[in-house]
């Protein structure tokens, strides 16, 4: 069994650094240190949010398209939406056992894979509904997983100084995906059709997984200023 880690102790030098980190500002979110850092968590949070809106804001429309009251059509999402139950328990413990990084690249690209795999499944249209459901409960697992993290990963990577500035920027991009996502989804269906619209959903997190496996550090077991 893994040794938990040591709470570091609280030092005059620590406490002198958080002082120090106090007087930051908005320019320190691009300083060479941190410039990586933010570019990574703009594009993070923008394409997670787009992906997740891209995918779910149209979801009971295309299930509804597929041949499925709107009731039950509501209801199967339900279903899909309690996946996020387990793996934000399961990511809770799992982060300070595999690490923040390692985990939200494998939930990004395995919840890109489960999108395609899902619209596949919704425009084939010849699957059963159980099975549509399974792949969305899968889709939905996997994505759960990706804010999990995301929201505990994102303020361990600046300073004190400008912890809330650096978290609340890279909040402000998820914004902007949420709100293009459906749109730029919506428009694509009446051209590539529910498979490859749906795609696009998946991109956005197989791209965020390799943003964050190429420009994040991992903050597992660090001291935060």
């Amino acid at each position: 069994m893994a040794k938990p880690h040591a709470i570091p102790s609280v030092t005059e030098d620590k406490l002198a650094a958080v002082n120090v980190a106090g007087k930051s500002s908005v320019g320190t979110l691009f300083s060479p240190a941190y410039w990586r850092t933010t570019l990574m968590l703009w594009l993070l949070w923008f394409l997670g949010m787009f992906g997740y809106y891209g995918l779910f804001a149209w979801l009971p429309s295309l299930l509804v398209k597929a041949g499925h009251s709107m009731v039950k059509s509501f209801l199967y999402v339900v279903i899909m939406q309690l996946a996020y139950i387990p793996n934000q328990i399961a990511c809770a413990y799992g982060m300070d056992k595999y690490g923040r990084k390692r985990l939200l690249t494998a939930n990004l690209l395995l919840a890109g894979i489960a999108t395609v795999l899902f619209g596949w499944a919704l425009g084939l249209g010849a699957l059963a509904i159980g099975q549509v459901v399974f792949l969305g409960v899968v889709t939905s697992f996997f994505v759960s997983g990706v804010w999990g993290i995301t929201y505990t990963y994102t303020p361990e990577l600046y300073p004190t100084g400008v912890r809330v500035t650096g978290t609340s920027m890279a909040a402000t991009c998820s914004r902007v995906g949420s709100m293009l996502a459906p749109l730029v989804i919506g428009y694509a269906l009446n051209f590539v059709g529910v498979t490859g619209a749906i795609a696009i959903v998946a991109g956005a997190f197989i791209l965020a997984g390799i943003v964050v496996a190429i420009l994040g550090r991992e903050t597992r077991g660090q001291s935060l200023q």
